[in-house]
């Protein structure tokens, strides 16, 4: 009597089990390093929009722009406040603002609230008050503010007094 073997094609069970376990790990890593990603570049954009901020204050000043608010007054400069910490004037968290001052008299322009996530840090902050002056072209209130998100990553955004402004 002859025993005749057919050839089966196919995978078997095992084959099937290893291929899915290796997809499955590999899209597991790829999505973990996809929200880390996402989450430095939340930092990244919130602090490159402070500094905008920053920069945009320090442009009004140079140029003058003041709004019609301040109608005759003449133009001291522009301010932008860093709130929530504890050496803040003033009380939203994780926000900051825009002020003109125009003959003495501070009118606020403009609240920023920074992405989900991302937070000022009282340690390394030390300024939360920046003060673009017209007449000196500099910056009273110069100093660092250090923004924190995307676990233990931090960026620090720096002020000089003659008004360079800088992040890293």
């Amino acid at each position: 009597m002859t025993v005749k073997h057919t050839m089966q094609r196919g995978f078997s069970l095992i084959e099937l089990l290893v291929v899915f376990s290796i997809i499955g790990i590999l899209s597991t890593v790829s999505i973990a390093g996809f929200s880390e990603y996402n989450r430095d570049r939340q930092l990244t954009s919130a602090t490159a929009e402070f500094v905008s901020v920053l920069q945009q204050a320090k442009a009004r000043t140079q140029s003058q722009v003041k709004p019609s608010s301040c109608s005759t007054a003449p133009l001291n400069g522009y301010e932008v406040r860093v709130c929530g910490l504890s050496s803040s004037t003033c009380a939203p968290e994780n926000t900051y603002e825009l002020y003109v001052s125009c003959g003495g008299t501070k009118q606020f322009v403009a609240s920023h609230e920074l992405s989900n996530g991302v937070t000022t840090v009282q340690d390394g902050t030390t300024s939360t008050v920046f003060f673009f002056q017209v007449l000196t072209g500099g910056v009273s209130g110069q100093g660092n503010v250090v923004f924190s998100g995307a676990g233990q990553r931090m960026k620090t955004v720096t002020v000089t007094n003659n008004g360079a402004i800088s992040f890293q």
